[in-house]
């Protein structure tokens, strides 16, 4: 007889000595008898909890000595949990309010006091603070005071650790063990009881939510992911039960896939060469590579009946409202070849662990540094090592598990892509799974988070506004954990938005059963065509739906759009129309008709004049140039490596100032003037990093100019200023870097290389920004020096200046950010820009680019070294396009 958790072997001694429990039909060793009460369904748990208890009565208590204590202390504690908290066992499914009653419940039960009953509880309302009980000078002995020890701990662990609902279980567990025998046995294991039977509740509710997610993927015809569903399930519960129930499950997702293909191919028989391409796409989005529509048309005798009616463009359709056809008495088609090889069985799986862990040592990797290192070691060999497929895949997934141990997230999410792209894995769910397991705290949160969110993106783009949502409160949890409160509130809004999608989105259902059977449907087209538009910003296909739609001013604008109107007063106009439609619509819709309002505003401006042209500047200033949804733009550059952005929307301002130049070196900025930019374009969050550069130098072998020559410019260490030998982007000899200062001893040919470079690898025209769109990032709306007024000392809470640098380069994004978003605009490096340098352009400019050569480009912002008023968001800098210095770098800029 075996553990059916550990696989050990278990004989009748083991169960004479409370060794090995035995509960129904299944049997468990000791140690994992407090885990496996954890994952059973609830039936199950009960009958192994009544085991335990059996067991422990039958323990003889062990002896007590009787310590004096001394101290009447109270140890205070903080508000009860009600942060949302990852079950580990529950299919990664976070739970919210019900974990932290856990804890409250607990706490508010058990009352410690030694040598006295517990007291009732408190009828008043609860306090928000909670002690720890008090240790009792009276008596107790020893071990009572290590069971209040073990209670203190548990507490402070759930202060600390509030998404380990084991952990803190673990430590009650201890804690009514040590009490057995004492005077506050019955206390501990009621609060024990009491959490245990909380946990098994919420767990069987999440198995129950499992049941509704499979039949709604399934409804949406997810077939793939319903599956996935299934899948993560059967991992997380053990028993052979579950197993066969989760075999059910599967069965049931594989017989609707059935199904719903019969219904595809029947249709796709009668169905005109553009509904066939449509039928082809709806069954490539199940995810199933079985299905395949050519091969069953090859198979099937041709038909002659009419054609249905066409379903309809739009976002993917659920399963029709009609009842299907009878299943035809043959058997369906073969599967086809799998683009990707499947999953490598359990068996070779386990032989492939054995080999690679005895290979690798894995069991010798202990600290976080360690296993961040193996795991960097694992992803190398499986790209290297030509390893077969069971043991690339424990490579992998060893890879993955490592780095996540390591608290390397980037790691941890290269690993699950290079599995995904090796084996049918579905990657995100895999990367929604990690976020939910993981336990982070400290400075490593804040990387998690980050990374949180950009899968939040990810799921959102594949329309699972579920997964987003989730993975939205995630992000929040490790932004709150590693106290960076503007990602905090990113994460917070984007939220609430992704929840109003996904309610949005699930109001939907019904209109697209409806045009699956009348796609003239006035309403469906309506509600359906708004959201393909004002959601998801298809302007292809929403505006068709949009015209034969019920809503009358959304009709109107429909007719407009797909008039494409190419006069500037009909542009005008159309702006106008949005903007004025934005005002009434609900915050789900309101941004993109605003975006709309603006892009149309934009084109038509230049062709604009007079007081129309005024009109039109006050309408796009009233609308903003706001950042839009909480969500994160990114550039992937390869390697784990991202560069994020921030989005601006087109509007006007005043660039430039009236001061004269005060140094021989400052390019003059004046005249004061009004400049218009007419189109949205989104720039760094920060200046390039030296990572980020790396990456560049490792995918091109390219050199820069300091490199070549040897030698850059800038402020050597006895304080004069000139050459610095040896001084390049690796190392500007100066001072020391990381990967997260900005990339500098750089010239603008080298800033242009890396540009050039990353729009070749992301496929999205990167380059650097005009002067007149660096300014109008770097005000953000504002008139004064400085985007938070004119005072110079409150440059010391938003820039990197020669003050508070101490005369070098600081990493991104320790100071302030502007409101829109931005860091480090003030100081640290100077930042290239497109322009040639020269005088401004008498009168008002729309979207300026500089003169039309020269032999230096422009610098704005200001850097380490200089003093708060050359840091301004008007002050100029020139130099030659191939001069790098120290305090040089560069932000990229995306049209």
């Amino acid at each position: 007889m075996y553990c059916g958790f550990c696989q050990t072997q278990l004989r009748s001694a083991d169960f004479d000595k409370g060794h090995a429990l035995k509960f129904g039909t299944e049997s468990v060793c000791k140690k994992c008898a407090p885990e496996a009460v954890r994952s059973l369904p609830p039936h199950k748990a009960q009958a192994l909890q009544k085991a335990m208890d059996s067991a422990a009565a039958k323990e003889p208590p062990p002896p007590q000595t009787s310590t004096p204590q001394t101290g009447t202390g109270r140890i205070p504690h903080v508000t009860p949990l009600t942060r949302r908290v990852t079950a580990g066992k529950s299919g990664g499914a976070i739970l919210g309010f019900g974990v932290g009653a856990v804890v409250l419940l607990v706490v508010a039960t058990v009352s410690l006091t030694s040598g006295k009953p517990s007291s009732p509880v408190s009828q008043g309302p609860v306090s928000p603070k909670i002690s720890a009980p008090s240790p009792d000078p009276a008596g107790g002995g020893q071990r009572a005071e290590a069971t209040r020890e073990t209670f203190r701990k548990a507490l402070a662990f759930a202060d600390t650790h509030p998404a380990d609902l084991a952990g803190q279980i673990r430590l009650l567990e201890e804690a009514a063990a040590l009490a057995k025998g004492t005077d506050i046995e019955a206390e501990t294991k009621h609060a024990l009881e009491v959490a245990q039977r909380r946990v098994n509740e919420i767990v069987a509710r999440e198995l129950l939510a499992l049941d509704q997610k499979v039949r709604a993927a399934c409804v949406r015809e997810e077939f793939k992911a319903a599956l996935v569903l299934v899948e993560d399930a059967r991992k997380k519960a053990l028993s052979s039960e579950w197993s066969g129930e989760m075999d059910g499950r599967a069965r049931e997702v594989q017989s609707r896939a059935d199904t719903a293909f019969r219904l595809v191919r029947e249709q796709a028989l009668r169905a005109k060469p553009e509904e066939l391409r449509a039928l082809k796409e709806r069954v490539a989005k199940w995810g199933l590579e079985r299905f395949d529509v050519e091969e069953a048309l090859a198979k099937a005798a041709p038909r002659t009946e009419p054609p249905p009616p066409p379903i309809p463009p739009g976002p993917e359709t659920a399963e029709p409202a009609a009842k299907p056809p009878p299943a035809p008495p043959n058997p369906p088609s073969p599967p086809t070849a799998p683009r990707r090889p499947a999953v490598p069985d359990a068996a070779k799986q386990r032989d492939a662990e054995a080999v690679i862990k005895k290979a690798f040592n894995l069991d010798q990797a202990k600290t976080s540094k360690e296993k961040a290192d193996l795991a960097r070691t694992l992803l190398q060999s499986a790209v290297t090592s030509g390893a077969k497929a069971a043991e690339l895949y424990v490579l992998l997934r060893a890879a993955r598990d490592l780095a996540a141990q390591g608290m390397n997230v980037k790691m941890a999410l290269e690993a699950i892509d290079a599995r995904a792209a090796a084996f049918d894995v579905d990657a995100l769910s895999e990367k929604a799974d990690l976020f939910a397991k993981a336990s982070v705290k400290g400075t490593d949160a804040d990387a998690w988070a980050g990374a949180a969110l950009d899968v939040a993106e990810q799921a959102s783009e594949r329309d699972d506004y579920e997964m987003a949502v989730k993975l939205a409160g995630r992000a929040e949890a490790l932004a709150r954990a590693a106290n960076d409160k503007g990602l905090q509130e990113t994460a917070k809004e984007r939220g609430k938005e992704l929840a109003d999608l996904k309610r949005v989105a699930d109001g939907l259902k019904s209109h697209f059963m409806i045009l699956e059977t009348k796609p003239d449907d006035l309403a469906a087209n309506a509600a359906i065509g708004k959201f393909v538009s004002l959601v998801k910003g298809d302007w292809k296909r929403g505006p068709p739906m949009l015209a034969k739609g019920s809503d009358p001013a959304l009709k109107n604008l429909a007719e407009q759009e797909l008039a494409n109107p190419t006069d500037a007063a009909a542009q005008a106009a159309l702006g106008e129309a949005w903007a004025a439609q934005a005002e009434k619509e609900t915050p789900t819709y309101k941004p993109r008709a605003r975006d709309r309002a603006v892009e149309w505003l934009g084109r038509a401006i230049p062709g604009l004049t007079g007081l129309a042209k005024v009109s039109a500047e006050r309408k796009l200033a009233s609308l903003g140039p706001t950042t839009g949804p909480k969500s994160r733009q990114m550039l992937d550059l390869g390697g784990g490596v991202r560069m994020e952005l921030v989005y601006i929307k087109p509007g006007t301002f005043t660039m430039g100032s009236t001061e004269a130049p005060k140094q021989g070196w400052q390019v003059d900025e004046r005249p004061e003037h009004r400049v218009t930019i007419t189109k949205g374009y989104s720039l760094g969050k920060f200046a390039v990093t030296r990572g980020q550069f790396a990456a560049f130098v490792k995918a091109t072998g390219y050199k820069t100019g300091a490199e070549k020559e040897g030698k850059s410019y800038g402020w050597r260490k006895d304080g004069s200023s000139g050459e610095i030998v040896g001084a390049n982007w690796k190392d500007p000899v100066v001072f020391k870097q990381t990967d997260d200062h900005p990339a500098t001893c750089v010239s603008w040919d080298d800033a242009k290389a890396f540009c050039d470079w990353a729009t070749r690898k992301t496929g999205r025209e990167v380059r650097l920004p005009t002067e007149a769109e660096w300014e109008y990032a770097s005000r953000a709306g504002t008139r004064t020096s400085w985007w938070f007024g004119d005072a110079e000392s409150a440059l010391e809470e938003s820039g990197w200046y020669n003050k508070n640098s101490g005369m070098q380069t600081q990493p991104v994004g320790q100071k302030k950010p502007n409101p829109w978003g931005l860091y480090d605009m003030y100081g640290n490096v100077w930042e290239w820009c497109q322009d040639w340098a020269g005088p401004y352009a008498a009168g008002d400019a729309v979207d300026p680019t500089g003169p039309a050569g020269g032999d230096s480009r422009c610098l704005r912002g200001g850097s380490f070294t200089d003093v708060a008023i050359e840091c301004r968001s008007a002050i100029r800098l020139s130099n030659s396009p191939s001069n790098r210095v120290t305090d040089h770098g560069f932000r990229a800029a995306v049209p």
